[in-house]
């Protein structure tokens, strides 16, 4: 009956009908119906029996009938009733299907586990039985891409696919890799008239698994969407999480039947990155920490060869262990000069993707010893520790001047200064200063100035390291405070604070914008792992409380995490350009201190880089009017490059423009490209912007400034889709399960139609139909009519 009623209405056969009401346009009470219909049965009984009296009973009931009816259906249309339906049908639904064409897709897969092959000649011949997969099937095999193999899955005749999903859902076949887009299904030339789809390119530089999922909801506008059946290997690498999204369309109860494509397990090695400094030094013993990544080659012993330049400069092993790990080396160079230095592994075993097996670096090799010249008052703790650093240092070679030594120190090692070096003294023989707990009353204002000329002029370095007592207190006013970075004003401090613990409570050190991507405060070479650094290092009980504010032109690198005054936070490492040299302040006095808990490490990174930063310049006679600052030199394609210019002019002073104009040019095409850097606000000479290069190494160099400097950037493609080449199958399971669906393995595909059928879903709607205005009460009472009149005429009545 159900199905009857739905046929009348026009609905689907399977329609529910929950409710079903029926109401009037022109209202009247129910029992005023009720008695005209009886006294319409009433009158059609009494005027058949009226006018046919010789008639049977059973004709004349017959048409006394017809003619109630007639009556009743002309009643019920001038009441002009409306039928008003509560039901749940179940619409053809609509089903996703998503295609990885991301660059992973384009692996070769190999394995040692024959089932792999096994799952491979299953999906793609369409059978429900494992078969045996000869020698030459397996090498067929492996010359296939993954996305060959999916080619084969979804053109497979026998399995036909796409035409099962479709006799169940509307199918919407869409791409994705970093967007997803929607492929038109296509009509072929053959008779049959069925439908393929071209396979879209597989170009693709990383997977947003978790962002295509969501998208394609909206992309279906709301049309009702059954399940989503990805075919992917998995390697969701950028954008939303791909398991966040599965729970997002779980909670809406749309099910994901993710098909795995790949091997599950796949020998890869890789070379992460190379830990060395972009400066050493010809016949040094460098250490080199070199980071790999491997999957599937736990314990595998592999050969590794360190090449500078033409020559091979290491070699040793490192054992493999699935994930990250980290190997020291040891380097010798010889040759001197701008060098690239590679870290090479070879192939292993089955591995397929070779390109991350090599990392390069550029870095320069000098044959020069870093000069200082350190002058005190008293070996304070902050000296003791610094002379003890570069004393095991064989590339700086340093000199003491210590204004308060038993004379006979000076007189008889030769490493102590008798007194403090004169001017032509500092321009020949050193290459950088250091001042610390040394008063300004030892210093004539000649000698002051000399100092300051020594910097300015012949592009020598200054670091002044803050003391309870001497620095930089009695220098204000000097033109040793000229140079400083910061504006100070006088406290009174007591010097017995060196050796007494009045501060209790350590205070943390804040890494500025600035200090991540400085050499200075450079503590670990990733940027991320720098800011950790800082963040582990041991806190400082003293800071120089009269420090102001940082100077236009200067760079605030390390700030105090809490203090602040009418400036802002606190600068207590401060760097500038000062003329052709170079200045460096520290307002604290304890940076021995951050061998607590941690050893040397960071200490003698800090001190280390620092001399090279500040003593390089004027050692290699190469102070430039333009220094750029990034993090690091090696980019992909796409990436926004941050970067920092200073500028000078030819009095080395900071420019006074509003902007400058930097050129990228690729030397083998000629090619070149133009960006504008704005000036950061507040500062002369300090300009800051983004860059977008494409592929190739590019030469940077600032628009009428070409010859001062340039800084060379490797701009790369994109590897995401390369860093764990194996099909992420835990990943792949984890979206199922979020969003109630399965994970399907490739020689299961031919259950996915019946594992998605269930998935359709009812929908509830509501309709309501005028029964007076149809075709069907029109055709009701001329049926009657008609039959009534064909009685009528059987016993002559008509």
């Amino acid at each position: 009956m159900n199905e009857i009623i739905n046929w009348l209405l026009g609905l689907d056969p399977t329609t529910e009908i929950l409710n079903a009401d029926v109401s009037f346009r022109f209202p009247v009470p129910a029992w005023l119906v009720a008695f005209v219909i009886i006294m319409i049965a009433v009158y059609c009984h009494w005027i058949y029996k009226k006018e046919a009296p010789e008639t049977g009973k059973f004709y004349r009931g017959l048409m006394s009938f017809f003619r109630f009816l007639i009556w009743t259906a002309v009643i019920l249309v001038l009441l002009q009733p409306r039928l008003e339906l509560d039901y749940l049908s179940q619409p053809k639904s609509n089903l996703a299907v998503l295609i990885d064409t991301s660059k992973s897709m384009g692996l070769n897969d190999r394995s040692d586990d024959n089932e792999f092959y096994e799952h491979i000649k299953q999906a793609t011949t369409g059978t429900d039985k494992a078969e045996t997969v000869s020698p030459e099937e397996k090498r067929k095999i492996n010359e296939q891409s993954r996305y060959d193999i999916l080619k084969g899955i979804l053109t497979n005749d026998k399995l036909d696919l796409i035409k099962q999903l479709e006799e169940q859902y509307a199918v919407h076949i869409y791409a994705f890799d970093d967007r997803s887009e929607k492929i038109e299904l296509l009509k072929t030339d053959d008779e049959s008239g069925d439908k393929a789809f071209a396979m879209p390119d597989m170009d693709g530089d990383t997977t947003q698994l978790g962002s295509a999922l969501r998208s394609i909801p909206n992309k279906l506008r709301g049309l009702p969407l059954s399940a989503i059946i990805p075919f992917t290997d998995g390697a969701s690498n950028r954008g939303e999480s791909s398991t966040t999204a599965a729970q997002w369309l779980g909670d809406k109860d749309i099910p994901v039947y993710p098909v795995g494509i790949g091997a599950p397990e796949s020998v890869d090695v890789g070379v992460l990155n190379i830990d060395l400094p972009d400066l050493i030094f010809k016949d040094d013993e460098i250490a080199v920490r070199v980071t790999f990544e491997a999957s599937s080659l736990e314990d595998v012993v592999l050969p590794i060869t360190l090449t500078l330049g033409d020559d091979e400069v290491g070699s040793g092993e490192a054992v493999a262990r699935n994930g990250t790990f980290q190997e020291d080396f040891v380097i010798t160079p010889k040759q001197v000069g701008d060098l690239v230095f590679k870290v090479d592994v070879p192939q292993q075993g089955d591995e397929v993707y070779l390109e991350n097996n090599v990392l390069k670096k550029r870095i320069r090799v000098i044959d020069s010893a870093i000069r200082i010249l350190i002058a005190i008052d008293t070996p304070s703790w902050e000296y003791r520790y610094l002379k003890g650093f570069l004393a095991t240092d064989d590339r700086i070679v340093t000199k003491t001047f210590i204004r308060r030594a038993d004379q006979r120190t000076s007189s008889t090692r030769p490493e102590y200064l008798e007194q403090f070096p004169d001017y032509e003294e500092l321009q020949t023989k050193y290459d950088c200063i250091i001042f610390n707990n040394i008063t300004s009353d030892y210093f004539s204002d000649d000698q002051m100035k000399d100092i300051a000329k020594y910097v300015s002029e012949d592009g020598g370095s200054f670091i002044m390291i803050s003391s309870t007592k001497g620095t930089p207190g009695t220098f204000i006013g000097t033109p040793i405070s000229d140079m400083l970075p910061v504006t100070l004003e006088k406290i009174s401090e007591d010097p017995r604070l060196d050796t007494q613990n009045r501060f209790i409570k350590p205070f943390k050190l804040h890494l500025t914008k600035e200090g991540q991507a400085h050499v200075v405060t450079r503590l670990h070479p990733l940027p991320d792992k720098n800011k950790e650094a800082w963040q582990r290092l041991p806190g400082q009980y003293w800071y120089y409380t009269g420090i102001k504010r940082l100077k236009p032109a200067a760079l605030s690198l390390v700030e105090h995490a809490t203090k602040s005054n009418d400036y802002g936070r606190i600068p207590l490492m401060a760097f500038q350009r000062y003329g052709r040299g170079n200045v460096l302040f520290s307002g604290i006095n304890s940076i021995w201190r951050w061998r607590y808990k941690l050893g040397n490490r960071f200490t003698n990174r800090f001190w280390g880089q620092t001399i090279q930063y500040m003593g390089l310049p004027h050692l290699l006679g190469n102070m430039k009017r333009v220094n750029f600052q990034t993090q690091g030199r090696d980019f992909t394609i796409g990436e926004k490059i941050p970067m920092t210019v200073r500028v000078l002019d030819r009095d080395f002073r900071p420019v006074k423009d509003e902007n400058i104009t930097l050129l990228a040019s690729e030397e083998e095409t000629a090619q070149e490209m133009t960006y504008t850097f704005q000036k950061e606000e507040g500062k002369e000479g300090v300009f800051e912007g983004k860059m977008f290069l494409q592929e190739g190494s590019r030469h940077v160099t600032v628009e009428g400034y070409e010859k001062e400097e340039e800084i060379i950037l490797d701009i790369k493609p994109p590897q995401f889709e390369f860093e764990s080449p194996a099909m992420r199958i835990k990943e792949l399971q984890s979206v199922a399960e979020a969003s109630g669906g399965q994970y399907i393995p490739m020689n299961e595909i031919w259950k996915l139609p019946e594992l998605v059928s269930g998935t359709a879903k009812k929908m509830r709607s509501q309709l309501k139909r005028e029964l007076w205005d149809t075709w069907l009460t029109l055709l009701f009472i001329t049926i009657a009519c008609a039959f009534e009149w064909i009685l009528r005429k059987r016993i002559d009545l008509a």
